[in-house]
Order: structure tokens, then sequence, then C-alpha cells
């Protein structure tokens, strides 16, 4: 079972290249963020980006015209029950038909502005108090950093330090991860050049126990 991530504007090229890559890496389970895709292109994009047994659900109910976050399943693989979703979060368990396996996964898509992202913390430590102890990861784009790291410019200490309590809150942390450290760039370069890890995927031990061998790898840009 493999979970991929993609975040950014879909466009009729990386269709193909979703298909193709769904298929060559063997995904189970995939999250897609910023789509700007709208309600009435939804379903026929999704369509042309995963196989036709694959199924999919999106927060657009609460976004108005576009999609924000986008989750498919392979549902052959998995079953997937939506408990709850908002701008910033989409919760659901899943059911691994192969391995005899539950968890519970949210996908992420944190707000830019801090008041914001509060909400977000909120969500987490309502799920955690559902979920109790059982397996679960969190993926997605959190929009604050974890530390400050020497490429980093504009450090909002005070962000960070409401993002690490909430996840003490809920006891989750980094999955071991290989790849590129650095998930978001201005593409400024030279002096101005920002660089920031923004995605991450975190579990809890509970995670660690039914998959001790679970890994992230983030990727190249588009790749």
């Amino acid at each position: 079972m493999l979970l991929g991530t993609f975040e950014g504007l879909i466009t009729l090229l990386n269709k193909k290249k979703f298909f193709s890559f769904v298929q060559s890496q063997r995904l189970s389970l995939f999250r897609i963020l910023e789509t700007k895709i709208r309600r009435e292109h939804l379903a026929s994009t999704v369509s042309h980006c995963f196989p036709p047994h694959w199924l999919h659900y999106s927060n657009i109910d609460v976004m108005g015209s576009t999609a924000r976050i986008i989750l498919a399943w392979d549902s052959l693989v998995l079953t997937v029950n939506i408990l709850t979703f908002s701008p910033q979060m989409v919760l659901a368990k899943v059911a691994s038909v192969e391995w005899k396996k539950d968890f519970f996964v949210s996908i992420i898509y944190g707000a830019n502005g801090i008041r914001d992202r509060r909400q977000l913390w909120a969500e987490l430590r309502t799920a955690k108090f559902s979920i109790g102890n059982a397996a679960w990861v969190q993926l997605g784009d959190f929009n604050i950093v974890r530390k400050p790291t020497k490429r980093l410019m504009g450090f909002d200490s005070a962000a960070t330090s409401e993002f690490n309590t909430c996840l003490y809150d809920v006891e989750m942390d980094d999955l071991p991860a290989t790849g590129y450290w650095y998930t978001w760039s201005n593409k400024c370069g030279g002096v101005g050049d920002n660089k920031s890890k923004l995605d991450r995927v975190l579990v809890n031990t509970s995670w660690l126990d039914e998959f001790p061998n679970s890994e992230a790898c983030f990727l190249a840009p588009r790749v």
C-alpha cells in the first residue's frame, strides 16, 4: 500500500503523467492540493488522472466553486469512509482489503494566516479525541515550519510554537523521510531565495507499530 501526493494546478499534460505515475508506482491512495478545479470539471478531471476503478472525494462543498483538497483511492485495495471535512482538512478512516488493517488519514492543506491555522489545530485536537490511539497519518501542506533553518527567511516563532504544541497534543511526529528536504521555494535565487519545508508526513506511535517499515519520500517538484 502506497500513498502519493501532488500539489499544484492540474493541466492536460500532467493528467497523463498522473495516470502513468499512479500505475508505475502501484499507488493505492492519492491526495491533490490547490487544484483550482471547478465543480463542473471535477469528475472528468479525476477520471483522466486515475484508473476507472478509483474513487474520489473533495472538499468542494465547503469551498464553493473550486476544490482545494481531493482524495482519491483504489477501490479494489482500500475502503475509505470520509468522517469530517473542512477547508483545511479531510479526515477519513481507511481499511486495507489486502492487509486487513484499519487506519485514519488526515489530508491537510493549511491556510496562510495564523488565525485560520488555529482552526486547523483545533480540528486536529478534536480528531485526536475521536481517533484515540488508533493508527493515524497526517499528510499535506501545513503552511508552517517546525523549526528555523539557515535557508529559511521570515521565520515566525509564535506560529511555529503553536504548530509544535498541537503536534505534541495529538501525539504526532515526522515519519522518517528521504528525498528533497525543502518542499517550497519562492524561486527567486541568490540572496532573495527562500526555501522551507511546508509539506510533511506525520504519524503516531500506533502507525509505526502497524507499519514499522513505512517512510516518506519527497520527490523533486512536479515529479
